[in-house]
């Protein structure tokens, strides 16, 4: 076995791009996204793939893959190590000029390489790019479009950063990503952060200094399945998470520019009714075993008694968990995909 560190595949000439690969084993998948890097229409990258103590079948996967490309290199863990520092190790691994991550559970359509290099090329001070996706089951059919990109443009940094806190969200999401090395390598996934919009204050921090550029077309394929780390926390947990993460970076970012503090302090308390709105959408879709939880949540959150009292009025009245999913939580995704919301 290969200690942490350690690297197998030839020396070759410095590529365009580079392709980071972290992967822990997940062979349902793992083959498909392999098979999806060799469809690129653009060629010139070399593959390291980030080996996070996978399991003895899809370590000879990926060993057969290094052994029938020159430009793959495998960096293998002798032991899991979390998911931010696994990714850091393809920063400072990497030696093209772009690059970007292929997750283990996705599929990128052919032109994916293709178009993120053609806007970086095009666009000096673009430092982030990112499309459209199709959200695929796991057995690959495409169950919806996710197309919150509405047209193509190259969109100035700090407003990219205060339409991140606007929303609560990007409109794009990490696998989506391609980055200019020279504008991810000063920040790297900090470790102090966690999982969740941990990748967020990375784009807002990159974002502080460089321009951000979203492709309307539909590049690449996201899965959703059980193994999904997103589906393995609690929602709540990941709401609190996330929105603490915002309202930290806001602090971090008026000191930096105290020129915006006060357009940041309104961003800040939008913030806080968002996430009484995310935790309210979370208690209409929820099952009797979270419900209480996320009142407890709910109670806690900025002009959350009020909200709480409102809701225990409704469940009073006869306003099941089954009947909320089953009757208001259409409705309400209706209305605020119909405005936007």
């Amino acid at each position: 076995m290969m200690a942490e560190g350690t690297s197998t595949g030839s020396f070759q000439p410095v590529p365009q791009v580079t392709v980071c690969i972290p992967t822990i084993g997940r062979m349902k998948f793992l083959p498909h996204t392999l098979e999806s890097l060799k469809r690129q229409t653009y060629q010139n990258y070399e593959v390291v793939i980030l080996d996070n103590a996978c399991p003895p079948d899809a370590e000879k996967l990926l060993r057969d893959f290094a052994n029938s490309d020159p430009r793959v290199r495998i960096l293998r863990t002798p032991s899991r190590i979390p998911m931010f520092p696994n990714f850091d190790r393809g920063i400072w691994a990497a030696r093209g000029e772009y690059m970007t991550y292929f997750n283990d559970d996705d599929f990128y359509l052919p032109t994916f390489l293709e178009r993120g290099v053609e806007t970086l090329r095009e666009n000096s001070n673009v430092g982030i790019v990112g499309s459209n996706s199709f959200v695929i089951d796991e057995t690959g059919q495409v169950v919806r479009r996710r197309q919150m990109v509405s047209r193509t443009e190259v969109v100035p940094g700090h407003r990219f950063i205060m339409e991140v806190l606007r929303r609560g969200r990007c409109v794009v999401k990490f696998p989506s990503l391609m980055y200019r090395l020279s504008a991810i390598r000063p920040w790297g996934f900090d470790p102090a952060i966690g999982f969740h919009n941990g990748d967020l204050v990375l784009l807002m921090r990159m974002a502080e200094t460089h321009d951000v550029a979203l492709i309307a077309e539909l590049l690449w394929q996201t899965r959703v399945h059980a193994d999904s780390f997103t589906l393995s926390v609690s929602t709540v947990q990941a709401m609190q998470t996330g929105f603490e993460m915002l309202r930290s970076y806001c602090g971090e970012y008026a000191e930096r520019y105290p020129q915006h503090r006060d357009q940041i302090k309104q961003l800040e308390k939008r913030l806080s009714h968002l996430h009484t709105r995310a935790l309210l959408w979370a208690w209409l879709s929820a099952s009797d075993g979270g419900e209480e939880q996320l009142l407890g949540a709910i109670e806690k959150s900025k002009g959350g008694r009020l909200v709480l009292s409102t809701l225990r009025l409704v469940a009073r009245y006869g306003l099941s968990p089954d009947r909320r999913r089953k009757h208001l939580a259409p409705m309400v995704r209706g209305f605020a995909n119909r405005f936007g919301l």
